[in-house]
């Protein structure tokens, strides 16, 4: 009799230690789980993240095609001054949808600064906008009309301070031919 209860005892000790080793063992599993789920999460999250990012530049390029489409648009050919000899650039005005600046071989403004882009009219100069070049020297940005916008298409685009000028400076970096 004494041998049966000995027998039980080790048959619940050894169940006993099974049981710890499986629970041991789902607690492991549990955590994989659990780190494979935040990564998952992590991973979904940053991918929503670009395709926010691509939903912009989705709708940056259909503003652009419709301006650069537009039935009224004209052009002006920008070319690089003292500053900036190898800069080239044009400008598109489209009444109706806008105007957009693209340039190349911009040299990188100084922290603080920014380009404004301004309209030649007979009265002086109107701003249009201020935009930033990326590392590689492009640039490419769109505006609307200022009010009153001029029939002409005489531009330039000044280095300033960040923000915009009220008035152009005389550090001109392109303008038309």
């Amino acid at each position: 009799m004494a041998l049966v209860g000995w027998l039980a005892a080790g048959v619940s000790a050894v169940v006993a230690a099974l049981a710890v080793v499986y629970a041991m063992n789902v607690r492991n599993q549990m955590n994989d789980v659990e780190l494979r789920l935040v990564d998952a999460v992590t991973k979904m999250q940053a991918m929503q993240d670009q395709l926010v990012a691509a939903a912009g530049h989705s709708d940056a390029m259909r503003t652009n095609l419709a301006l650069l489409s537009a039935a009224d648009l004209s052009e002006a050919v920008l070319v690089g001054k003292a500053l900036a000899p190898d800069a080239t650039g044009r400008v598109y005005v489209s009444r109706s949808k806008g105007l957009l600046i693209s340039a190349s071989k911009l040299p990188p403004t100084l922290a603080g600064r920014t380009y404004q882009l301004w309209w030649q009219t007979p009265k002086g100069a109107v701003s249009v906008g201020v935009f930033s070049a990326a590392q590689d020297g492009t640039a490419t940005a769109v505006f609307d009309l200022p009010e009153g916008a001029p029939a002409t298409s005489s531009f330039t685009v000044t280095d300033e301070s960040e923000g915009g000028a009220q008035a152009p400076s005389s550090t001109v970096v392109m303008a038309t031919r």
